[in-house]
Protein backbone atom coordinates (compact mmCIF):
# COMPACT_ATOMS: atom_id res chain seq x y z
CA UNK A 1 0.00 0.00 0.00
CA UNK A 2 1.24 3.77 -1.14
CA UNK A 3 0.72 6.41 1.35
CA UNK A 4 0.04 9.61 -0.34
CA UNK A 5 2.44 11.11 2.23
CA UNK A 6 6.14 10.46 3.41
CA UNK A 7 6.59 9.71 6.99
CA UNK A 8 6.73 12.70 9.56
CA UNK A 9 10.32 11.02 10.93
CA UNK A 10 13.34 10.15 9.36
CA UNK A 11 16.89 9.26 11.61
CA UNK A 12 20.32 9.13 10.01
CA UNK A 13 23.07 8.10 12.01
CA UNK A 14 25.86 10.43 11.81
CA UNK A 15 29.85 8.75 11.20
CA UNK A 16 28.56 5.91 11.33
CA UNK A 17 26.98 3.47 8.34
CA UNK A 18 24.05 2.13 9.31
CA UNK A 19 23.07 0.51 6.46
CA UNK A 20 21.17 -3.17 8.44
CA UNK A 21 18.71 -0.61 9.30
CA UNK A 22 17.89 0.70 5.34
CA UNK A 23 14.56 -1.27 4.55
CA UNK A 24 15.78 -0.55 0.71
CA UNK A 25 19.13 0.47 -1.34
CA UNK A 26 17.58 3.74 -1.94
CA UNK A 27 17.84 4.64 1.75
CA UNK A 28 21.63 4.65 2.02
CA UNK A 29 21.17 3.80 5.73
CA UNK A 30 18.50 6.04 7.22
CA UNK A 31 15.78 4.37 9.21
CA UNK A 32 12.60 6.19 8.60
CA UNK A 33 9.89 5.39 11.16
CA UNK A 34 6.58 4.31 10.64
CA UNK A 35 3.14 6.14 10.55
CA UNK A 36 1.50 3.22 11.32
CA UNK A 37 -0.85 3.97 14.50
CA UNK A 38 1.54 7.16 15.17
CA UNK A 39 0.55 9.57 17.52
CA UNK A 40 0.77 13.40 16.67
CA UNK A 41 4.20 14.97 16.33
CA UNK A 42 5.01 17.32 19.70
CA UNK A 43 7.83 19.28 19.48
CA UNK A 44 8.51 21.39 22.52
CA UNK A 45 11.46 24.25 22.71
CA UNK A 46 13.88 24.83 25.84
CA UNK A 47 15.57 28.05 26.38
CA UNK A 48 19.09 27.61 27.87
CA UNK A 49 19.48 30.79 29.80
CA UNK A 50 20.92 32.68 32.19
CA UNK A 51 18.18 34.71 34.71
CA UNK A 52 19.08 37.31 37.26
CA UNK A 53 17.25 39.54 39.17
CA UNK A 54 19.09 42.66 39.65
CA UNK A 55 19.30 44.89 42.93
CA UNK A 56 16.88 47.80 42.22
CA UNK A 57 14.19 44.43 41.29
CA UNK A 58 14.39 44.74 37.26
CA UNK A 59 15.07 41.50 35.40
CA UNK A 60 17.85 40.27 33.19
CA UNK A 61 17.72 37.21 31.18
CA UNK A 62 20.18 36.09 28.90
CA UNK A 63 19.39 33.84 25.76
CA UNK A 64 22.34 31.55 25.31
CA UNK A 65 20.32 29.04 22.90
CA UNK A 66 16.88 27.79 22.06
CA UNK A 67 17.35 23.66 21.96
CA UNK A 68 13.92 21.43 20.53
CA UNK A 69 12.95 18.37 22.34
CA UNK A 70 10.40 16.35 19.59
CA UNK A 71 8.54 13.20 21.05
CA UNK A 72 6.36 10.77 19.25
CA UNK A 73 4.12 7.53 20.35
CA UNK A 74 2.92 4.46 18.36
CA UNK A 75 0.09 2.48 19.76
CA UNK A 76 -0.19 -1.18 18.53
CA UNK A 77 2.87 -1.05 15.98
CA UNK A 78 3.88 -4.90 14.91
CA UNK A 79 6.79 -6.08 15.54
CA UNK A 80 7.56 -7.34 12.08
CA UNK A 81 7.79 -5.14 8.94
CA UNK A 82 5.05 -7.28 6.72
CA UNK A 83 2.23 -6.01 8.97
CA UNK A 84 3.28 -2.31 8.97
CA UNK A 85 0.84 -0.82 6.71
CA UNK A 86 3.26 1.72 5.19
CA UNK A 87 6.48 -0.69 5.02
CA UNK A 88 8.89 1.46 7.01
CA UNK A 89 10.16 0.46 10.25
CA UNK A 90 8.58 -1.97 12.71
CA UNK A 91 8.73 -2.19 16.70
CA UNK A 92 11.65 -4.50 16.72
CA UNK A 93 13.72 -2.32 13.87
CA UNK A 94 13.38 0.99 16.21
CA UNK A 95 14.11 -1.35 19.44
CA UNK A 96 17.39 -2.31 17.74
CA UNK A 97 18.41 0.91 15.82
CA UNK A 98 17.95 2.81 19.88
CA UNK A 99 19.69 -0.41 21.31
CA UNK A 100 22.90 -0.09 18.30
CA UNK A 101 22.86 4.07 18.13
CA UNK A 102 21.58 5.96 21.01
CA UNK A 103 24.84 7.32 22.37
CA UNK A 104 25.02 8.24 18.76
CA UNK A 105 23.88 12.08 17.56
CA UNK A 106 21.83 11.28 14.94
CA UNK A 107 19.78 13.59 11.74
CA UNK A 108 16.14 14.21 12.33
CA UNK A 109 14.24 15.01 9.24
CA UNK A 110 10.70 15.93 10.38
CA UNK A 111 8.67 16.19 7.29
CA UNK A 112 5.50 18.50 7.77
CA UNK A 113 3.46 20.83 6.50
CA UNK A 114 2.06 19.95 3.10
CA UNK A 115 1.13 22.07 0.07
CA UNK A 116 -1.75 21.15 -2.39
CA UNK A 117 0.03 19.36 -4.89
CA UNK A 118 1.47 16.78 -2.21
CA UNK A 119 4.78 17.40 -2.11
CA UNK A 120 6.42 18.36 1.26
CA UNK A 121 6.41 21.67 1.66
CA UNK A 122 8.72 21.92 5.11
CA UNK A 123 11.12 19.75 6.08
CA UNK A 124 13.25 20.15 9.04
CA UNK A 125 16.44 18.33 10.04
CA UNK A 126 17.91 18.40 13.20
CA UNK A 127 20.85 17.00 14.79
CA UNK A 128 19.58 15.13 17.87
CA UNK A 129 20.41 12.63 20.68
CA UNK A 130 17.96 9.98 21.09
CA UNK A 131 16.99 10.05 24.89
CA UNK A 132 14.26 7.92 25.89
CA UNK A 133 13.10 4.36 24.22
CA UNK A 134 10.50 2.40 25.74
CA UNK A 135 7.63 -0.13 24.72
CA UNK A 136 5.23 -1.99 26.32
CA UNK A 137 4.22 -5.54 24.63
CA UNK A 138 -0.17 -5.26 24.13
CA UNK A 139 -0.78 -8.21 22.28
CA UNK A 140 1.10 -11.48 21.44
CA UNK A 141 0.83 -13.72 18.31
CA UNK A 142 2.08 -16.98 17.05
CA UNK A 143 4.76 -14.98 14.66
CA UNK A 144 4.77 -11.27 15.90
CA UNK A 145 3.86 -8.79 18.65
CA UNK A 146 2.11 -5.27 18.90
CA UNK A 147 3.77 -3.37 20.51
CA UNK A 148 2.95 0.76 22.24
CA UNK A 149 6.16 2.73 21.58
CA UNK A 150 7.67 5.92 22.93
CA UNK A 151 10.50 7.82 21.37
CA UNK A 152 11.99 11.43 22.42
CA UNK A 153 15.07 13.20 20.40
CA UNK A 154 16.48 16.27 21.71
CA UNK A 155 18.29 18.64 19.94
CA UNK A 156 22.33 19.22 20.43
Amino acid sequence: MTLLTPSIISLQVDGAAAVEFSLTAQTNGKLTLSDHSRSGLSVSYENIENFQRMANGTARKYVVAKKKTVTCSWSMLPTINSMVVDGFADAKTMKAFYEKYCNNSITATLHYGRNSDTTTAYTESLKVFWTEFSYDVVKRFRDFDYWNVTADFVEI
